[in-house]
């Protein structure tokens, strides 16, 4: 799975995406940095088909990365909570 991650998440996150088998890449390694506009964000995750992670802490999705990663055969979208995934076609 290849992931996209935020600016506003911290870079390590990207660390453990890779841990877990993934190509990750964080806002900090396009660049304009963290002064990508999400439609250049929007532009490079369709054309390197990399989902967006964005907003919520890494101490919620690491644990997820799996799951998140398999869903994603099924869904179009993942919403991770503090309480829950929220899948959606």
């Amino acid at each position: 799975m290849n992931f996209l991650v935020d600016a506003q998440l911290p870079r390590r996150l990207t660390h453990h995406l890779r841990d877990a088998g993934h190509d990750a890449l964080h806002t900090l390694d396009l660049p304009k940095k963290n002064r990508t506009t999400d439609e250049e964000i929007y532009e490079i995750s369709a054309r390197e088909r990399r989902a967006v992670v964005t907003v919520d802490p890494d101490a919620l999705l690491v644990p997820q990365i799996s799951v998140i990663a398999a869903a994603f055969a099924t869904f179009d979208y993942i919403e991770l909570t503090r309480a829950a995934l929220i899948f959606h076609a």
